[in-house]
This record gives C-alpha cells, structure tokens and sequence, in this order.
C-alpha cells in the first residue's frame, strides 16, 4: 500500500496534475530550487492536487518537510518503551511536535527526530541501549507479558489521518492500535488496519511492539518512511487575495506580491518570476 502511493504520485506528476507544473511548489526542495534565499519556516505547498502547509527544515543546506503536529506534550504524539527485561520498569518515552513527511507519497519517517525530546534510560539490547522511541511505536520487552509500551498518533488540526496497518510483533507479543487486545507467538505478526486520525498503541507482552512498521519493532531512531497517512482536508483555497499581508512569501516561489497576484489574475498562466 505505501510504495503503491508512491507509485500514484509519480505517475501524477507525469499527466502534469502537480501544481508545480503551474508554478507552486510539491516540496521545500523546490522552494529551494526556485529562491535559494528561502530560510526556515512554514510555507504552502501544492503535490498531487493536495494543497497544504508544512515546515519546511535546513533550507540552506538539505530541504526536508515535516508536518507541525498540534498537540503535543503529555499523552499527545508520544512513543514509549516500557521496559527492557526484568526489575523494576523503567520507561523512555519521546515525544514530537513535527514529523518529516514526503508530500508526494504522505508517508512518515518514524525514525527522524529533530523535532522530537526524550526522556529515560534503560538498558539494554544486546549492547545497545533504549534512549529514544520511534513515532507511532509502542514496545516492552518484560517478564510479566504486560502492556507497558504506549503511543499516541493526533493528528487532529492537521488535514491527515493515518490509513495503514500496525503490525504486532515479536516473542509472544501482545499489542494494540485503536483495537482490542492481540496476542502473538514466537515471531509471528498481525497485522491491524487503522483509519483514523487519532491511533492509541500498546505494545509489550513478553518481548514484543506495535508499530507501523513491518516486521514490528523499533528503539531509539530505527526506521524509516514506515507510517502511510491519507489527505483528508480541506485542501488550502488559493487565490490573488492570499498574497496579501506576506501571503506571497508562504508561497515560496514569488519575487513579491504583484508577481503572486499576477499568477493568480492570469488563472495561473503568468509563472512565478523567481
């Protein structure tokens, strides 16, 4: 289902469906590309005929889109790791305020944390310590088979929801995503569709995790563009009026306001200048 989607938007760009075409941008790459004096910051973005903001990070040297979550802090956009074998429990738990996005496929990098915090310290697997969790991932790894790995996915305020399928996993795991309790044995996985915009996560039982990612699993800054969401809306109505009050610089890829409202005026024939 994520590479289908991936599939999807490539093939969008290429009957010229991406507005990009017309002049805005898909992505803060090329908002880079078309100003390379743009700095840091939320700017408009249209991929896919999905029109819609993001933060766009380092765009003076790699341009990267994150998604700003609007709640955050507390039980919102968290991910625990309840406990690493036996003794007392001792959680590590990140919390998120941006998470990178790919516009063109809206698939999440679970893995990257540069908008994220940590607490705890457990150790260990193997050699390696847990000191931060991945979005979306709920683990445990503890004698009593409880649930003690949570996670919180809200997207609420923004224009997605999550549309994938949590996999639970690892040695007689027992896990959760917005679903009742399963249980699994000696590695096998199962899988628990999820559409919803709000995804609560437990994960645990005797050494196991429910994540996005397959096969289920996770600590610290293990993986990658694992988390699939869907545009739900209300996609961003743009039009001559939103280049006033600095519109035009959310925009990216306009010189100034008259060369904004001259895109828009012209029905989108006259491009941007930059």
């Amino acid at each position: 289902m994520k590479r289908f989607w991936s599939c999807i938007a490539v093939f969008l760009a290429s009957l010229g469906l991406d507005a990009y075409a017309q002049g805005l941008a898909p992505d803060c790459a090329a908002i880079h590309d078309a100003n390379p004096g743009a700095a840091d910051g939320n700017y408009v973005i249209s991929s896919a005929g999905r029109t819609f903001r993001v933060y766009c990070h380092d765009m003076a040297g790699n341009p990267r889109d994150y998604l700003a979550l609007v709640n955050t802090g507390g039980n919102f956009n968290y991910s625990t790791h309840g406990n690493v074998g036996g003794g007392p429990p001792t959680p590590v738990t990140t919390h998120y305020t941006r998470v990178r996005l790919d516009p063109g496929t809206l698939l999440v990098n679970i893995g990257d944390q540069t908008f994220a915090t940590s607490d705890g310290f457990d150790c260990c697997y193997g050699t390696t310590p847990v000191t931060s969790m991945p979005y979306a991932t709920a683990g445990s790894c503890d004698d009593r088979f409880g649930l003690l790995g949570t996670a919180n996915v809200d997207l609420t305020g923004t224009p997605f929801i999550v549309d994938d399928v949590f996999s639970v996993g690892g040695w007689f795991a027992r896990g959760s995503a917005n679903s009742g309790d399963v249980f699994t044995f000696a590695d096998q996985q199962i899988g628990i569709g999820v559409q919803a915009a709000v995804v609560n996560t437990r994960g645990g039982g005797g050494c196991g995790a429910t994540s996005p990612k397959f096969p289920a699993g996770g600590i610290n800054t293990d993986g990658g563009f694992d988390l699939q969401l869907a545009f739900a809306g209300p996609s961003i109505e743009l039009d001559k009026d939103s280049c006033k009050n600095g519109g035009w610089q959310e925009l990216g890829v306009f010189k100034n306001q008259g060369d904004c409202v001259s895109f828009f005026a012209t029905g989108e024939k006259n491009p941007p200048a930059l």
